[in-house]
């Protein structure tokens, strides 16, 4: 069979060469179309993930009791009294908690505020009362059966404010690892159960994320308990001594973990 050539004489291809080319060229584009798509299926498997959380929680007695404690000392018409007046109470507080097994270093001075009182009238307008003296300690109480007594002990000596009662853990840290180990622990069972129910196939576990928290449950009232504490008081009086709830502490630990999906 003779090949067809252009009579014309300006195509110097011959039918099998024009044949040959676009074959080529489809055989390409179908290789483009398939690496597409194959990209495409890999960046679709490789960004399916599944994300499950689950929370840990440890639950323990607090071994920690932190008050804060104050004398307010007013209307003194001179600055020298009222501090001096504040002062010995202050002291006084402290030497007892001492005697009461409070160690030093548990023991911190966290404000000391003096300021001027005074009066106002329609005729003389503001005039001066005296000064008063504000100052408060925060007490760290290690022993827990002798929460109330301390605070007896504070007040018979002079303090006229009690606040901020809270308690904790002194070394948290190994019922947080218990918490997140249980997290953990609960997080993965969660993911082979959804994966069992719906036919999914688990992957490499690729994300851990924790978030953690924490509170303090108790009972914020205290109640006047009939036992009286001796040997404390100013003179070496009885004081009764408040019950104080310490309820539990309760640790919580988030953990969310993300895995491939094959």
């Amino acid at each position: 069979m003779e090949e067809q050539k252009c009579e014309c004489g300006c195509c110097s291809f011959s039918t099998k060469h024009k044949f040959a080319i676009v074959l080529i060229a489809v055989v390409g584009l179908v290789l483009i179309l398939s690496l597409a798509l194959c990209r495409d299926k890999n960046e679709v498997d490789d960004n399916y993930t599944m994300t499950v959380s689950a929370d840990g929680e440890v639950v323990a007695n607090p071994d920690i009791a932190v008050i804060t404690i104050g004398v307010n000392t007013g209307e003194k018409m001179k600055v020298d009294e009222v501090v001096a007046e504040n002062t010995a109470k202050i002291n006084a507080i402290i030497k007892a908690l001492k005697d009461g097994k409070v160690a030093e270093k548990d023991i911190k001075t966290i404000s000391y505020n003096l300021y001027p009182v005074y009066d106002y009238t329609d005729i003389a307008g503001r005039t001066l009362k005296g000064y008063e003296l504000d100052q408060q300690l925060q007490i760290k109480i290690r022993d827990m059966e002798n929460i109330g007594g301390i605070i007896g002990i504070a007040t018979s000596n002079g303090a006229n404010q009690v606040s901020d009662v809270s308690f904790t853990i002194d070394d948290p840290e190994k019922l947080k690892a218990e918490a997140r180990d249980l997290a953990i622990a609960k997080a993965k069972e969660k993911a082979k159960s959804i994966a069992r129910t719906s036919g999914i196939d688990l992957g490499k576990l690729v994300n851990v994320y924790e978030n953690e928290s924490g509170y303090v449950a108790y009972d914020s009232n205290a109640m006047l308990s009939s036992k009286a504490v001796s040997g404390y008081g100013m003179g070496g009086a009885e004081t009764v001594a408040p019950t104080i709830a310490t309820g539990d502490t309760k640790i919580t630990i988030n953990v969310s973990l993300t895995y491939k999906v094959k």
